[in-house]
């Protein structure tokens, strides 16, 4: 069966962040769909990526496989100004849906109110203040229950493999790492 996967975009995420973990995550042959807060999503570095649905029009009841959130300062500012993103949020954390957060985006998490006091976290070093409150760690990846999070631009090959291997499979994630030469 093929797997689904939702990546929420916003103007000013992260394009590395963001392309790639589309590609790897495309190549796995997962689903992937990408949502922006507009018909155009212009990245931190001026890249410009076309969503496929407009966030306002995804149905916030459908379950996904994952949901990705790329950083970028700016991408998740206006990412939490979006409430239906914590609907989403909300939904697939409460049935146990993977929630994926790289950078910055670990704070929209937080804003919402989806980690547990304890929860295993990490994050780029600027918003690290954020997380004082949990079981903040420096590795590259965190993973506490459905939640996983990465550091950011420099960890987003590691941390998109790190989601082909939970969804597809150590298989797939290594024959991918030898098609791209990784």
């Amino acid at each position: 069966m093929i797997k689904n996967v939702l990546v929420l975009l916003a103007n000013g995420s992260e394009e590395i962040e963001s392309v790639v973990v589309i590609d790897i995550l495309r190549r796995a042959k997962l689903n992937v769909t990408i949502a922006g807060e507009s018909d155009i999503i212009k990245c931190s570095r001026d890249t410009r990526i076309i969503p496929d649905i407009a966030i306002h029009k995804i149905n916030e009841n459908k379950l996904y496989d994952l949901v990705y959130l790329p950083g970028g300062t700016q991408g998740v500012e206006n990412m939490i100004e979006i409430e239906k993103v914590g609907i989403i949020l909300k939904n697939h954390y409460y049935n146990k849906k993977l929630i994926a957060a790289i950078c910055a985006a670990p704070t929209i998490l937080d804003y919402f109110g989806i980690l547990p006091e304890n929860c295993k976290i990490t994050s780029h070093p600027s918003v690290k203040n954020v997380f004082a409150k949990y079981n903040y760690i420096e590795d590259k990846i965190a993973e506490f229950g459905n939640i996983l999070s990465s550091r950011g631009a420099g960890t987003s090959f590691d941390f998109a493999f790190f989601l082909v291997q939970k969804l597809c499979g150590i298989d797939e994630t290594e024959k991918i790492k030898k098609s791209i030469v990784y």
